[in-house]
């Protein structure tokens, strides 16, 4: 008997442990929520987007929820692969994206997201003016629904050494109204200074550098637009198309940019910033973000905010100034498992106001928050910002269509086609690999080819 009772009491006790044991190992196992981002400087734990990313993990893990930081150290392009390959399967996809507005788009036709609606719907941030109304489309399909919460909006101009250009004679404070009064300044910057006048991202390499950055700041400025809004359908061959991709042959043939060989080259940008910096090129095309490449924990330029300064890109002819604002949302993916708890990961990127305002300052980029505009640090360390946010009230976004992202890599292949051949031919190979695209029914010829 004592045998017997000795044999349940070890059994007993071997049964409890085992409970406990895996009650314990039950407790350990969290949820994991999977947080991808393209980290393109490979910048790892020192960049600012991770330290952003980092800084709400660690408030918000529990004992349920662990979130984890996928950063990929890859090129734009390989980023965008690279998501599309992961999101298309359930095993491999991430909880949550910090995207880029227009892939986005292409990726909600593909089903790879959820909407937002209802749960935007039941967050005061969302409806109380936390986030700005002006940045809303960012994350906004075609259909109308909410796939995601802008993480932060930009805008778009030229920089220029004012050194250069006093030397050339037209002054620091020169600013362009119209392409002819532009052309006049980089051929005066050219004729009596020697340098390069004017780095213009211009190669299908640079994809939607060359769309965003360039192309569509000039093209918006002849006043018409890639796509009609109100009947879905792409403009082509039109007279503001053949005067955009002309622009850039002539700058080119005129020899105001890169030679051809450095500017079709994949490392362009970078190129180009050493002419910069070193005084070897006068003028510099991109974003209002460029400036904070120069700050201390980046690229340090030491006496930059001395040297440049942004310019407005002018209308064609006149009449005003153009910008482009793009930006990234934070999405989560169909596979996400528990996307409330997603949800509310992102709602607290917001809430850190100090650590918002250092990813924004990291990166250059303008805040989605207004309140945060009035953060101490944001408005003293942000070089230029008060330009930045002035060319919001002419700025315009791209089309919120899934076919976006073709268009945008066609473009890029026509202003190529533009700088080593003729604006007529490359007009006619952007005409033509829309229509293969979209079909001719929705498409609405200028007519400007005969």
């Amino acid at each position: 008997m004592k045998k017997y009772l000795s044999l349940v009491l070890a059994f007993c006790m071997v049964f409890t442990l085992c409970i406990c044991g895996t009650g314990a190992e039950a407790a350990a196992e969290k949820q994991k929520i999977v947080v991808a981002f393209n980290d393109a400087s490979d910048t790892g734990e020192n960049g600012f987007t991770y330290k952003w990313i980092k800084a709400a993990a660690d408030k918000f893990s529990n004992d349920q929820y662990e979130i984890v930081i996928q950063d990929e150290p890859v090129s734009d392009g390989d980023f965008t692969t690279k998501m599309h390959l992961q999101l298309s399967d359930a095993s491999t996809a991430p909880d949550v994206v910090l995207y880029d507005g227009f892939q986005l788009q292409s990726d909600i036709s593909a089903g790879y997201f959820i909407s937002l609606d209802e749960l935007a719907a039941n967050w005061d941030g969302w409806n109380n003016g936390f986030i700005s109304e002006h940045t809303k489309g960012i994350g906004t399909g075609i259909d109308g629904v909410l796939y995601g919460i802008p993480a932060f909006t930009d805008t778009r101009c030229l920089w220029i050494n004012k050194d250069i250009f006093e030397q050339a004679g037209l002054g620091a404070d020169w600013q362009p109204t119209t392409w002819a009064e532009l052309m006049d300044g980089l051929t005066t910057v050219k004729d009596k200074t020697g340098v390069i006048p004017i780095y213009l991202p211009s190669s299908e390499g640079e994809g939607e550098k060359t769309t965003m950055q360039g192309f569509l700041m000039y093209y918006y400025g002849t006043g018409e637009r890639l796509l009609d809004e109100a009947t879905g359908k792409w403009n082509i061959n039109t007279q503001g198309l053949y005067d955009t991709l002309a622009l850039y042959h002539d700058i080119y043939a005129n020899g105001l940019g890169m030679p051809e060989a450095e500017i079709l080259d994949s490392h362009a940008r970078n190129t180009a910033t050493d002419y910069f910096q070193a005084g070897e090129m006068a003028s510099y095309q991109y974003g209002t973000w460029y400036a904070s490449k120069f700050l201390p924990q980046n690229s340090p330029w030491e006496g930059f905010e001395d040297i440049i300064k942004p310019v407005k890109i002018p209308m064609q002819n006149g009449g005003g100034f153009i910008s482009l604002s793009g930006g990234s949302c934070l999405a989560i993916s169909t596979a996400c498992e528990c996307p409330e708890a997603a949800f509310e990961f992102i709602t607290m990127l917001f809430t850190d106001v100090d650590s918002y305002v250092d990813y924004l300052i990291g990166g250059g980029n303008l805040s989605v928050v207004p309140s945060a505009s009035e953060n101490e640090k944001y408005v003293s360390e942000f070089p230029f910002l008060d330009e930045a946010i002035e060319y919001l009230a002419f700025s315009y976004y791209r089309p919120a269509n899934e076919n976006y992202a073709s268009v945008s890599s066609f473009i890029a292949t026509a202003v190529e086609k533009a700088v080593t051949g003729s604006a007529e031919d490359a007009l006619a190979y952007y005409n033509q690999a829309v229509i293969n695209l979209v079909g001719a029914d929705n498409v609405t010829d200028g007519g400007y080819l005969k």
